[in-house]
């Protein structure tokens, strides 16, 4: 079989729940809790401190698997697909709703006759959706390739137990078709990682769905997996020009740097995060690597501040197109990465030939940075993703309805049988959704009429 060529995204959707709450009513809410002496404390640490508009959640008839299910379908039905052309089905999620069985023989349900679709699950913190996409990618790339396209799926659910984390919550999941001759294309060889052990998120009680957290850790391991990323991916872009000898202007490493790409698309949890890692980004433009004050930096809260407030002008040019999504449905885990790269196409009016840095972060620690071309007309994409209208449709609720939901979920989660008690009406229509759990503790899932 002759080597693909040209291999990227050649359909992506998103899905995302029908109900929202507003980062203000949830200052209030927690106003309300802790006593009116915290006002001046909570109230716009949300919005301003966190950047964040809105957080979507899920009813009890959603899960992981129902809401993959409905992007996959979206996808589908849009992009008139077939399940017998594809031969992969990788998944990425932290959000497992089985200590076994994986979400990939969930999904199987949509593929009834296609039994040779290979693929399961890939865990580790926000990191799965791209480990997913990476074995898709090498798996095209190799010997054993058959000719198919290969399906990625990022699906997650962010919920905390800590009221002070709630508001980096968030739900979504991401739908892509990867093959060859695609308008997105993947750039060769531009890949770099870095993985790292820590302990500033991880989930270690099998009787607790949510997580522990050290958020300071977290933010310093994510600005030491961006440099060392950054570095990396810089020294292969400069041995690739080098070695082809195409770019003239380039005669020493720092002349690569984020000027060199029109966008910026980063795993995104929350708004004013990103605006500083924006800031390094231009801060390291001409460092070498090896500068020891690099590493003091990253924690120095006034200097990282300081590069957010002097680089935002790059923010807003690079960035912020990619942004709509995680401000108005939060943290999307897996799925933040791929639906900033939805937002930016929805955003962009005309991205052919525009040129796209992408950096991935899971907590543990898991990173990766890799690049992609737009190579040709994507407008059918952004019609369909439609974000927008989409957005606009939703039903906000009430913090107390909110509070509801997740009281559901962590019931659902120690409950069999268990049959949802939330009405279909708060759904999309023509969602896949959890129809009941069994006494066996099986799922079992219906479209909605």
């Amino acid at each position: 079989m002759q080597s693909p060529k040209n291999i990227g995204i050649r359909a992506i959707e998103v899905h995302f729940p029908k109900n929202f709450i507003l980062q203000d009513h949830l200052e209030d809410r927690d106003i309300e809790i802790l006593g009116e002496d915290q006002r001046e404390k909570i109230k716009g640490k949300y919005t301003k401190g966190l950047g964040q508009t809105a957080l979507s959640f899920c009813t009890d008839h959603e899960d992981t698997v129902s809401i993959a299910m409905n992007a996959i379908q979206s996808l589908f039905d849009k992009y008139n697909l077939d399940e017998s052309m594809f031969g992969r089905l990788e998944i990425g999620t932290e959000s497992g709703i089985d200590r076994s069985k994986s979400i990939k023989s969930f999904l199987m349900q949509l593929f009834p006759t296609n039994h040779t679709l290979m693929g399961v699950d890939n865990t580790n913190a926000c990191y799965g959706g791209t480990a997913a996409l990476l074995n898709s990618l090498a798996w095209m790339e190799s010997s054993q390739w058959d000719g198919r396209l290969a399906l990625v799926v990022c699906t997650d659910i962010a919920v905390y137990e800590e009221m002070a984390s709630r508001p980096t919550g968030g739900c979504g999941a991401v739908a892509m078709a990867i093959g060859p001759d695609a308008p997105i294309v993947f750039e060769p060889g531009l890949l770099s990682h870095h993985f790292v052990h820590g302990y500033d998120f991880y989930k270690p009680n099998p009787a607790n769905p949510h997580p522990l957290v050290d958020g300071p850790l977290s933010l310093l391991l994510y600005y030491e997996c961006l440099d060392y990323c950054y570095f990396g991916y810089r020294q292969k872009c400069f041995n690739q020009i080098q070695h082809q000898n195409v770019d003239k202007s380039v005669d020493k490493i720092t002349d690569i740097s984020v000027d060199n790409f029109d966008y910026i698309c980063l795993h995104n949890p929350f708004q004013n995060h990103i605006k500083k890692c924006t800031g390094r980004l231009a801060y390291l433009k001409d460092k070498n690597g090896d500068e020891p004050e690099i590493d003091e930096t990253r924690k120095n809260p006034r200097f990282m501040s300081e590069l957010s407030a002097t680089h935002r002008p790059l923010f807003n040019e690079k960035v912020s197109p990619s942004c709509r999504l995680s401000m108005f449905c939060g943290n999307g885990y897996t799925s933040s990465l791929y639906l900033a790269i939805a937002s930016l196409i929805d955003s962009v009016a005309d991205m052919n030939g525009k040129r796209v840095l992408c950096f991935s972060y899971g907590s543990g620690a898991a990173s990766s940075m890799f690049s992609f071309r737009v190579n040709g007309d994507i407008s059918n994409m952004r019609k369909n993703l439609n974000l927008e209208e989409r957005l606009s449709a939703r039903n906000q609720r009430t913090v107390i309805e909110y509070e509801k939901a997740i009281e559901l979920e962590n019931l659902r989660f120690k409950s069999a049988p268990y049959n949802p008690s939330d009405s279909l009406d708060l759904l999309w229509d023509k969602s896949w959704y959890l129809e009941s759990i069994d006494e066996k503790w099986m799922r079992h899932y219906k479209r909605k009429e």
